[in-house]
């Protein structure tokens, strides 16, 4: 919400995070992102209903980038278990590349990971935060935190994140992360 809200798009309040997926025929295999697979031939509003409740078990990340594309934005989902530490550093600083981010081009990066490897001991299960800064000098990331009544926002060791999102969840999914465009 807070990458979409930065483009003025999406819903202002998070309890109205379904409400995207009423207004549009959802034809992406939504359901299965729950293991849930033969439930994607329902119709849309009866898979909305289901949404509604399933939320409050955490989202997914494929119900999240699906979330993203119906707001305009260009997204491609990664799975940690497809990939190696480079790859998420390179995507990372390719989100803060030298050159400024133009009025109609951004790049961000939304990563889901386990609190507790990164030593969030309190609500310790899994995470989602947009990357607000890199510094490559010192291999830290500026994790935004989004339930700052929790936790602060908190500059991480980049390994340290790896690691945290380097893990699967209890339904044996990995975690993984986001790579967000705006288009133009």
């Amino acid at each position: 919400m807070t990458i979409a809200r930065s483009r003025g798009v999406g819903p202002l309040d998070q309890r109205r995070f379904m409400d995207v997926f009423r207004e549009v025929d959802m034809q992406a295999p939504l359901m299965s992102a729950y293991g849930l697979d033969g439930l994607d031939k329902l119709p849309s509003f009866l898979k909305y209903a289901l949404l509604s409740h399933l939320q409050y078990d955490g989202a997914p990340l494929a119900l999240l980038a699906e979330w993203f594309r119906i707001l305009g934005f260009k997204v491609d989902l990664v799975s940690a278990a497809n990939i190696k530490e480079d790859t998420f550093r390179a995507d990372v600083a390719a989100a803060f590349a030298c050159c400024p981010p133009t009025a109609t081009s951004r790049q961000y990066v939304l990563v889901n990971y386990s609190r507790s490897v990164v030593g969030q001991r309190m609500f310790s299960g899994g995470h989602y935060a947009p990357i607000g800064g890199f510094n490559a000098e010192e291999d830290k990331v500026l994790l935004l935190e989004v339930n700052s009544w929790r936790y602060p926002s908190v500059w991480v060791d980049l390994p340290r994140l790896w690691l945290a999102t380097h893990t699967q969840v209890a339904n044996g999914n990995w975690r993984g992360y986001l790579r967000i465009q705006t288009l133009a």
